[in-house]
Formats: C-alpha cells, structure tokens, sequence
C-alpha cells in the first residue's frame, strides 16, 4: 500500500478514544512499515551478493578463458603473398 493512503496518527496515548478504523489504519500502517523495511533488507542483501559474484576478477577470469580457448590459423609464411609486391614473401 502506498504510504501516501495512511494519515498518520501520532503515538499510542492518540488512540484512547480512538475509532476502531482508526486502530486498523494504525494497525496497517505499521505493518506496511515493517514489511516495506524486510524487502529493504532483503534487496539489499541480493544486489551485495550480486556485486561480490560479478567482480571484476571474474571477468577477467571469463575473458581470459574465452581467449584462451581462441584458435587463430596462422598461415606458413613461405605461402604468404607480400601484398606491396603480389608475390610469396
């Protein structure tokens, strides 16, 4: 529930003579609170844990795998053409 839909109340001596809709909106109010402060938390901890897996030293450790694993021909260099002058170097 938006915060926006609650009017605060004020402390518990405020609802003495209180309405019992009063005690329900209260009552919601602090549990939107107490829930909306949990998935704080709990966000929180999920985006740490993502930046301590995805760090700079696993990707280093990826791109040095992937490179690793590339395969370039390296053509025999008595069958190279000199480009400038069109025949075999």
């Amino acid at each position: 529930m938006p915060l926006e839909r609650f009017q605060f109340i004020g402390n518990h001596s405020h609802l003495a003579g209180a309405e019992p809709a009063e005690y329900r909106q209260h009552h919601r109010f602090v549990l939107y609170l107490v829930e909306a402060e949990k998935t704080s938390k709990s966000v929180t901890r999920r985006l740490r844990k993502n930046v301590q897996e995805h760090n700079v030293f696993r990707w280093a450790g990826e791109l040095i795998a992937e490179l690793s694993d590339l395969r370039v021909e390296v053509p025999n260099r008595g069958t190279m053409k000199d480009p400038v002058a069109g025949h075999a170097a």
